[in-house]
This record gives structure tokens, C-alpha cells and sequence, in this order.
């Protein structure tokens, strides 16, 4: 639920006042610094081979690059997200933000919301498929749901000023945390049932002189 925030910020800020990119665009990179800058803290533990001047100017810089991405999801998220499909747009730009950052001599997958599932291990099996992106999708789409079931009490937005397709969003929530849960149940179930072959050992005896 860490995106509970940001995503409550989004939906005030635009709601308040006119679409300003710029403004976003700093936003979402200031949450981007502070979450990649936390999370690369660990370079200040080089200081035994370097100054810790290089090594803050160095943590400095690469947080910055990094909190681009951020700004960039952010900005795009917030232009767009009263268009009906809104639900779907934070994921897929989230997962293709983690997946851009990661390329390149400088990319790294650090900080990936999909490795947050490293302690749940039906929702982890999903890897198998979709890798850890798409786990990334699936804890994103999580946050928007559980977001505008509290917010508005339906997932999908008001377009043009018409109500909403009817829908029940807590029951999508639960199919979708049901589908998951059992898919990932199913992998463990067969890799648990998977029986290697017996190995026989085999004693070798030493001779005594």
C-alpha cells in the first residue's frame, strides 16, 4: 500500500487547480529522490575506499538521474487519469518505468515493487510468468484499487461528467487477489509434488594397512 500517498496527492492536487506539467514533473521526481535516495543510502558504506564527498556527490547525481523516471510516471499519470481506462495507466506505466531504469550502463532494477513479494511465496510463483515486472503490475494495480475503493467507492471514474459503467469493485478486487493467490498455489502444489530422482550412495571403503 506504499502508493496510497502518492496517489492521494495526485488526486487532490488535480482536483484543485489546472493541469501544470512542470509541477508534476517536480513532484513526482522529489518522491522519486526520496525513495531512491533512501534506498541507495547504503552508498555512504564505500567511505573505507573513497571521501565521502565523492561518495555523497555521486549519491547526489545517480538519485537524481533516477528520480526522472518517477517524474516522468507521475506527470503522464496525472494528464491522464480521468480517462476510464485510468485503472490500468498507473501500472502499465509503472512497470514500463521500472523496465526502462533498468537499461543501459547506468540502469538498475533497485528498488522494483515486485521484489516486495519476496516474503509472500503464492504471489511470488507469479514470476514464472511475467517476471518481476509483472509482479510490478500486479502490487501497482493493487494500490489503484485499494485507492478508489476508499477514495470514490468505485474504481472507475467519471468521464465527460457521466456516471460510471456499474460495477462492483469489490468483488473485481476479490477476483483478481483470488486469481492470483490460486495461480500461485497451483505452481507451489506442482513443485512440491516434483520428486527428484533417488540418488543411492554408495560407501567407499578405506583400507587399513
Amino acid at each position: 500500500m506504499a502508493l496510497l500517498p502518492l496517489l492521494n496527492w495526485i488526486e487532490n492536487e488535480v482536483s484543485s487547480f489546472d493541469f501544470d506539467g512542470l509541477y508534476y514533473f517536480f513532484r513526482g521526481s522529489l518522491f522519486g529522490f526520496i525513495y531512491m535516495g533512501a534506498f541507495h543510502f547504503w552508498f555512504f558504506q564505500l567511505t573505507p575506499w573513497s571521501s565521502t564527498l565523492s561518495i555523497g556527490v555521486l549519491w547526489f547525481f545517480y538519485t537524481l538521474v533516477l528520480s526522472l523516471f518517477y517524474g516522468a510516471v507521475v506527470t503522464i499519470y496525472a494528464y491522464f487519469r480521468d480517462d476510464f481506462y485510468h485503472m490500468l495507466l498507473l501500472p502499465a506505466l509503472w512497470t514500463g518505468m521500472e523496465w526502462l531504469k533498468a537499461w543501459g550502463p547506468f540502469g538498475n532494477p533497485a528498488g522494483s515493487l515486485g521484489y516486495t513479494q519476496t516474503g509472500f511465496p503464492p504471489f511470488l510463483q507469479l514470476a514464472s510468468y511475467g517476471g518481476v515486472y509483472g509482479l510490478t503490475f500486479l502490487v501497482v494495480l493493487i494500490n489503484v484499487m485499494v485507492f478508489h475503493l476508499y477514495r470514490r467507492g468505485t474504481i472507475f471514474s467519471y468521464v465527460n461528467g457521466q456516471s460510471p459503467r456499474t460495477f462492483n469493485p469489490v468483488l473485481f478486487a476479490v477476483i483478481v487477489l483470488t486469481l492470483c493467490w490460486g495461480a500461485g498455489r497451483y505452481v507451489l502444489k506442482q513443485k512440491q509434488s516434483f520428486q527428484p530422482q533417488t540418488l543411492k550412495t554408495v560407501e567407499i571403503g578405506r583400507a587399513h594397512v
